[in-house]
């Protein structure tokens, strides 16, 4: 389990830090999550391929407006070209939900100070109370494992938004033009994706030549610059991170 930083808490389609009072805005502002502007990333826990918010991100905020917005369930959001799906922690079992599970994860205070913060405040959930659609458990409080339900309507300065984001799969096809990463068989390759078949993937790799090893067995140059790679010794290929 890590912590990451990336990302920036949208407001009216402008960046802000996080950390924001809803109550204090009028119109109900849209809110979502959007490219990493600096000085205001978001730090995440990276827990079983899921990244969960340190913290609440907004509070003073209803279930109500975080629905309206379409932050309940899953909506698709890109974060320095990478597609997430953005939720809220969800049950796993009865009585069990992530937020428990991330922190079964970890041990003792080093979990509560360093990876799950609440800051005695509670975090939505998906997860209706008793079978009440109107009524929505909460997580946090200044016990970690603290648990309180309120209306969908309700919107306390106790009650915020701690979003997950679900990474979305990208298809290799959609990565042309992109700097990737070609993890081979025989080692690494990073270059820009120019086309992919169901044979070879080629790559525009300008200024650099990949090792003679990887090269004989892994891929061919095609001219300076450019490689095809041979897709059976391909395991996977990933965008490169930002930087």
């Amino acid at each position: 389990m890590e912590l990451k930083t990336f990302g920036t808490l949208y407001v009216r389609g402008k960046p802000v830090n996080s950390g924001r009072n809803y109550s204090l805005y009028k119109s109900r502002p849209e809110i979502t999550l959007g490219d990493t502007n600096p000085g205001k990333g978001i730090t995440w826990v990276e827990w079983n391929g899921l990244f969960v918010a340190h913290q609440n991100l907004v509070y003073a905020i209803s279930w109500y407006d975080l629905n309206i917005f379409g932050l309940i369930s899953g909506k698709q959001v890109n974060i320095d070209g990478r597609p997430y799906n953005l939720r809220l922690i969800d049950k796993i079992a009865d009585d069990y939900d992530e937020w428990d599970a991330i922190l079964d994860s970890t041990e003792g205070c080093y979990r509560k100070a360093v990876f799950w913060d609440s800051k005695g405040k509670y975090s939505w959930t998906q997860t209706a109370w008793e079978g009440d659609s109107t009524c929505k458990i909460l997580r946090g409080g200044t016990e970690v494992r603290d648990r309180t339900s309120l209306s969908i309507y309700d919107a306390p300065k106790m009650a915020g938004w701690r979003p997950v984001l679900e990474p979305v799969k990208i298809r290799l096809c959609d990565m042309q033009g992109k700097r990737v990463k070609v993890d081979g068989k025989f080692g690494d390759v990073q270059g820009i994706l120019v086309s992919c078949t169901d044979y070879d993937i080629v790559l525009a790799i300008p200024g650099e030549t990949p090792e003679t090893a990887i090269c004989g067995r892994f891929c061919v140059k095609l001219k300076p610059g450019l490689y095809a790679l041979d897709r059976s010794m391909v395991k996977s290929v990933d965008l490169e991170e930002s930087t």
